[in-house]
């Protein structure tokens, strides 16, 4: 099983490897001083007793992860009773996203679609809390979503690496995207304009892990927005 493959994934890059930026260009940032930050930014936060937001290593991860991706829905068109709504998400780190131990992490696309009057026309990726999970016994083939998925001897989902047999490499490789395009039927909405929003969101447990483990703390799971975007397009 292949855990913790982040310098691999940058190695076997060759615009990288033999030239492109370093691990420590993004995750040890020059200061003011002109010295490198020793803190080797992650995306990890401590959240068992609750998220402290204002803490240097929230906004440390905050920020690292604010660099990580871009989100584009450029292209969205109506035609007829139907709007199609293009996703581009580009991975812009030095290796897969997400990475490091990327079955236990989840990014994925949160999609909605309102109409003028503020009614949600279409969702997709929408959580109710952060402790809501992701069914991965039967997977959504419209939601955008990034991980690795574990396997056992009898082929079930599962949530520990030492048991698993197999696995599904779900990220996106480095410096690479993915798209989706997404048609959304507005056949019985009489308004003038739709508005669009997107945004990629990132946890690095997933609950299903949480509730093994530290059930108590599964509330406390932060959720981070990578990027986003917003668009109204009008008929």
């Amino acid at each position: 099983m292949p855990i913790e493959m982040t310098f691999s994934e940058w190695d076997e890059h060759p615009g990288l490897s033999m030239a492109g930026p370093s691990c420590q260009s993004c995750h040890m940032k020059k200061q003011a001083d002109g010295h490198s930050s020793h803190y080797f930014a992650g995306v990890d936060v401590l959240f068992y007793d609750g998220v402290d937001e204002s803490s240097a290593q929230y906004q440390q991860a905050s920020e690292m992860l604010q660099e990580a991706a871009l989100i584009s829905i450029d292209g969205t068109y109506i035609e007829g009773d139907s709007l199609y709504v293009p996703v581009l998400i580009e991975n812009l780190t030095g290796h897969n996203f997400p990475s490091g131990t990327s079955f236990s992490r989840e990014a994925w696309i949160e999609l909605i679609v309102f109409s003028s009057e503020g009614d949600t026309i279409y969702s997709k990726g929408v959580l109710v809390n952060s402790s809501e999970t992701f069914n991965y016994d039967d997977l959504d083939p419209d939601l955008m979503l990034y991980t690795t998925i574990l396997y056992d001897e009898a082929d079930s989902v599962i949530y520990e690496a030492s048991n698993a047999l197999r696995y599904d490499d779900k990220t996106i490789r480095t410096l690479f995207y993915d798209t989706k395009s997404y048609s959304v039927d507005i056949s019985t909405y009489a308004t003038n304009s739709f508005e669009i929003t997107a945004r990629m969101l990132f946890r690095s447990f997933k609950p299903q892990i949480i509730n093994q483990f530290h059930s108590e703390s599964i509330s406390n799971i932060p959720i981070f927005e990578i990027c986003s975007e917003n668009i109204i397009i009008n008929r």
